[in-house]
């Protein structure tokens, strides 16, 4: 009978472990999706600032600005600084811009970078309300559990952010 009790209590333990790996793709898919639309728009507008000319646009956005090089991180402070010279008043509206651009970064870098937590302590969970990420901070093993309703929050700061990126677009004097 221990050997049914094993199988048993094994097949329930896979079953978690793929309702929290199907969690994870669902967050981890579309909050990466909008990071990667987010980052190409921080590159355009860098691109526009930065380069009138048609050719030089072009050049500059696919070797340099769309490149490994340029991280979403570099992009961030790049325009953190443009926009603290060029729109302080749109800063001084919105004060929590730059915050929530730096939270994004961070937590798009934990989705991008972390495992899922299927300690036998996770997958004995009878309830599921998120999903536990692995990271290390400090040589120490860490989990950051990430609850359903803290991922939906979190998609909405980064849709609201296109609207941003939208009055960004209009403000700085681009060469669109």
């Amino acid at each position: 009978m221990k050997k049914g009790v094993d199988l048993e209590a094994r097949y329930k333990k896979e079953r978690v472990a793929e309702k929290y790996h199907e969690f994870a793709r669902e967050l981890r898919g579309r909050y990466l999706n909008c990071a990667a639309v987010l980052d190409t728009q921080l590159a355009e507008i860098l691109t526009e600032y930065f380069c009138k000319d048609d050719y030089r646009r072009d050049l500059f956005f696919s070797e340099i600005a769309t490149g490994q090089q340029f991280s979403f991180r570099v992009k961030i402070e790049l325009l953190t600084k443009i926009l603290k010279n060029d729109c302080k008043e749109y800063i001084n509206i919105h004060p929590e811009l730059l915050k929530t651009l730096s939270r994004i970064k961070d937590y798009r870098n934990k989705l991008a970078h972390a495992t899922i937590d299927v300690s036998d302590e996770a997958l004995s969970k009878d309830k599921i309300s998120g999903v536990g990420l692995v990271i290390y901070r400090n040589g120490k093993r860490e989990i950051d559990f990430i609850t359903f309703e803290e991922a939906e929050k979190r998609q909405v700061e980064i849709n609201m952010m296109f609207s941003n990126i939208t009055d960004i677009k209009k403000l700085l004097p681009l060469g669109i």
